[in-house]
């Protein structure tokens, strides 16, 4: 049995926030955010409830819950986990193809090349379109992209001893299973990078037949739709959660959403006229802090998606 180190300080060990996440009120969905810590932040961790972890936060002397995937914990304290099954991040794109909005190839472009460069195991892509009812089935621009899991490590086999050099027997044996077992772990890592380039490939495949669709602008844009869906559709993921829309400043969201830990980007985002994109700006951030989002960051055309990292 574990036990705290002292008295002075509560919990198990300390944990360390590997990325920006949030300090939660309960472990639940429904549960508030009291604030984000980022990376390098150590709080000591007191048990395991669900996917998150009750916490001791030393900078505010009080306790919270913190997802179990943003937080680096002591071997100790997770000899007991089994490998987490859910996606290490799900992202929805949302992209503006209204006839107001000037950016839409370069916005597909440059999502469909940073997906290529950031897509890894497990991870979910959801693209879909800003048009008359952007909630809608039809409004799905490509059909989910699902990342396989990591392959199976190459598995390490202990080679055998050193045989008597005067037991001809034991030096043949010898020699044939090292190069049995060298063969083996070649041919595991052959196939690995087999499967890797056939996921790439696939991916590129899908990726590039968006690229190339013929584009009818809508006539207008139901953004509040795509944030609905996106809601959603990031629901049941115990990874990063992203929602990336590309639309302009005249789009802004009105409805009750949930957007738990989701992280919102604004990127390519048109503004046309400094008030009405301050606004706009407004209109997102308010949205963000009512529906629960981790944090929101916009970029305009000129930075291109400088904010989704």
């Amino acid at each position: 049995m574990i036990v705290p180190t002292s008295q002075a300080e509560p919990g198990l060990g300390w944990a360390t926030f590997i990325r920006e996440d949030c300090e939660w009120s309960g472990g639940g969905t429904s549960a508030a955010c009291f604030g984000n810590r980022g990376p390098g932040f150590r709080v000591r961790a007191v048990r395991r409830e669900g996917s998150r972890w009750y916490v001791w936060d030393p900078s505010t002397d009080n306790y919270a819950y913190v997802d179990r995937a943003a937080l680096s914990l002591p071997a100790e304290l997770t000899a007991d986990e089994t490998p987490d099954a859910s996606p290490s991040k799900a992202v929805v794109m949302c992209v503006d193809r209204s006839q107001m909005y000037r950016y839409t190839d370069s916005a597909r472009s440059a999502l469909a090349t940073w997906i290529e460069k950031n897509a890894g195991p497990s991870d979910l892509f959801y693209i879909r379109w800003i048009e008359e009812n952007s909630y809608r089935p039809e409004a799905e621009a490509l059909q989910v992209l699902r990342v396989p899991p990591a392959p199976t490590a190459v598995p390490v086999v202990a080679t055998p001893g050193a045989p008597n050099p005067f037991d001809v027997a034991q030096v043949a044996q010898a020699t044939a299973t090292a190069s049995a077992i060298q063969a083996m772990q070649a041919n595991a890592a052959a196939t690995h990078e087999t499967e890797a380039r056939a996921v790439q490939g696939t991916i590129h495949q899908q990726l590039d037949g968006w690229l190339h669709q013929k584009i009818t602008p809508a006539a207008s844009g139901d953004v509040d739709g795509c944030v609905r869906k996106a809601g959603e559709l990031l629901a049941a993921s115990g990874g990063d959660r992203y929602l990336v829309v590309a639309a302009s400043d005249a789009l802004t969201p009105s409805g009750d959403v949930k957007l738990d830990r989701v992280q919102i980007r604004l990127v390519y985002l048109q503004c046309d006229d400094a008030s009405r994109c301050a606004q706009a700006k407004q209109t997102w951030s308010e949205l963000a802090a009512s529906a629960n989002a981790a944090n929101i960051r916009f970029s305009d055309p000129s930075e291109g998606i400088g904010t989704l990292g």
